[in-house]
This record gives structure tokens, sequence and C-alpha cells, in this order.
């Protein structure tokens, strides 16, 4: 009796490269999706920014500084919040633009987010400090050169930053600060714990 013939299995080439991709981009939308329910959740009351008895028409330029300083301190979250609410509205106009900020902000989330290794260019090790000021000056290029998006970009930065300074100096902040501690930390401090602990395998994507 003719033993059997050994039997191969075909199937679909690896996909390897696809798996490694699409867990780096769960990984990177999952960072994200924290990033901002964090954001959100270290936010101050909204209230807070409309109560009408806080407000009030400054005296000098000086008060209206130290306003402004103060508030953008408490409320810098809330303010950032605005900020990019008012972006994507504006950006709706323009569906196209939102394709080129989608990429670029895949890229800095990559970049800042989910990356856990050191960034090598030419064999050498970039720092922090460069690869931010690297990416600053791609994606401007991205925006203001190659693309139509920078007049809506910055009209719309400008005009949320302008409502952010004119909300900030005539709101009185002495109350906010009561206990005679200001918040620490920059005005991207709140992204921090979010971004911390990501998981070593998502850097080789």
């Amino acid at each position: 009796m003719a033993s059997p013939l050994p039997t191969s299995t075909v199937g679909p080439p690896s996909s390897t490269g696809q798996v490694d991709a699409s867990s780096g981009a769960a990984a990177l939308l999952s960072k994200v999706t924290d990033s901002v329910k964090f954001a959100f959740h270290q936010s101050r009351p909204w209230s807070e920014m409309v109560d009408r008895t806080s407000f009030s028409r400054f005296d000098a330029v000086s008060e209206a500084t130290s306003r402004v300083r103060k508030n953008i301190s408490y409320f810098k979250v809330n303010y950032a919040i605005c900020v990019v609410a008012f972006v994507i509205l504006s950006m709706l106009w323009n569906v196209s633009s939102l394709v080129y900020l989608f990429f670029l902000g895949l890229l800095w989330g990559w970049l800042f987010m989910v990356r856990s290794e050191p960034l090598t260019l030419g064999g050498r090790t970039l720092s922090e400090n460069e690869l931010f000021f690297g990416m600053v000056v791609f994606s401007l290029l991205v925006v203001f050169v190659f693309t139509s998006v920078g007049y809506v970009l910055l009209t719309a930065v400008s005009l949320a930053s302008l409502g952010i300074v004119v909300h900030a100096a005539f709101r009185q902040p002495d109350e906010l600060f009561s206990e005679g501690q200001e918040p620490s930390g920059g005005f991207l401090s709140f992204l921090g714990p979010a971004a911390a602990g990501l998981p070593s395998a998502v850097g080789h994507v």
C-alpha cells in the first residue's frame, strides 16, 4: 500500500508588515483618544470661564497682562480645547486641508506619543529638541508652501487666540488662586501622563 503523499498548505503571503502597521495605527489612535480624554478630565469647570460676575474692565495694561498670564495658566486646557474646536470648524470649509492635517497629526503623534526608541538620521541620534524643531519646519513647509491650508489655519488660530486674550484680559483671576498657588507646567503639560507608559512594541512600527 502506497504511503499517502505529503500535503502542503497554500495560503496568502505573509502580511506581517500590514499587521504591524495596523497595530501601530491602532496604538496611535488609542493614545490620541487617551490624551483627549485626559485633557478633558484636566479642564477647569466651564462655568468658571463664563461666570459673568467675574468680568470687569481693567485699569491699566499691566493689570490686563497679569490677568492674561494667570487666566491662561489656569484655563490652559479649556483654551486649548477652544482653539482646536475653532480650528476644526474652520477647516471643515476646506475638506482637502483636513487630509493634510490628518497625516501631519499622525506623524506628530507617532513621533512624540507612540515612538519609544531614539530616532537616528544618517547614523546620528536626534535629540528631542532637534526632532521637535525639525517637525515644526516640516509642518510649516507642508502647510504654507505645498498646500493652501496655511491661510485658513492661520486665520482660525489668530481669531481664536484673539478671543482668548480678550477673555483672559477681562476676567478677574484673583479668586482662582485663593490658596496662593498657581498651576505649574507648560501649556501642553496636560498631555504628559497620557503619553507616558507607552508599549515598547509600538516603537518598532
